[in-house]
């Protein structure tokens, strides 16, 4: 990663955790550093935390957890899943320069088969967001679910990352 940033507008508005700017590929190559079988920044009890996130689980049924900032799903015989959604709504009638009405939203998802995809959207407004990240999620899972065959070498490596 070469480029990450705070945005230019969201980053001095919101605190450190909110108003990051990274490029699909980059948050990509972001993501695949949470896989403990990876040259890695982070260290094996971090790592940890990801594949057995006993303690931080969202359901009764442990079916998913929520530890650094990411959905954990466990996947039997296998590494877990992964995703992270993230966005913001800004509204302001007063704001110089004119109104403001934004909701920019992300999705990202790592399977356990290590097939992974990013998604950024603008909507009209919070419920919208809501609803086009669950419909771009549906639509991202089928369409991982209709290909049949997938490259036995690792493409993403291939791609330069900026």
């Amino acid at each position: 990663m070469t480029d990450a940033g705070l945005h230019p507008k969201w980053g001095r508005l919101l605190d450190s955790a909110a108003g990051w700017e990274l490029s699909p590929a980059e948050y990509l190559a972001f993501a695949r550093q949470l896989r403990p079988n990876r040259k890695s920044v982070l260290d094996a009890a971090t790592h940890a935390l990801l594949v057995k996130p006993d303690g931080f689980w969202r359901d009764d049924r442990k079916q998913t957890a929520y530890t650094l900032g990411v959905i954990v799903w466990p996947v039997a015989n296998a590494l877990p899943g992964l995703s992270h959604t993230g966005g913001w709504d800004w509204a302001q009638k007063d704001a110089r320069g004119g109104p403001v009405d934004e909701n920019p939203g992300t999705l990202f998802v790592l399977t356990s088969d290590e097939v992974a995809w990013f998604v950024s959207f603008e909507t009209s407004s919070r419920a919208d967001e809501q609803r086009a990240r669950s419909d771009l999620d549906s639509a991202m899972w089928r369409a991982k679910r209709a290909v049949t065959t997938w490259p036995s070498n690792d493409l993403f490596s291939a791609h330069h990352v900026k």
